[in-house]
């Protein structure tokens, strides 16, 4: 997991917490229906002007 983010961000903790815990959940789901040599999550955050980004 790479994460860069400031130590303060506009979006409700909860809410991101939520989103994130969503993105791992559905992450998951995904890896288990791959071959396991392809079992693999990477996940990045970063901010782009005023928005944050997220790739897994």
């Amino acid at each position: 997991m790479q994460i860069d983010l400031p130590a303060q961000i506009s979006v409700d903790e909860t809410d991101f917490c939520l989103v994130l815990s969503n993105l791992l959940e559905n992450a998951l789901e995904a890896s288990l229906k791959t071959a396991k040599f392809r079992q693999r999550i990477d996940i990045k955050i970063y901010r782009h002007a005023s928005n944050l980004i997220c790739f897994y």
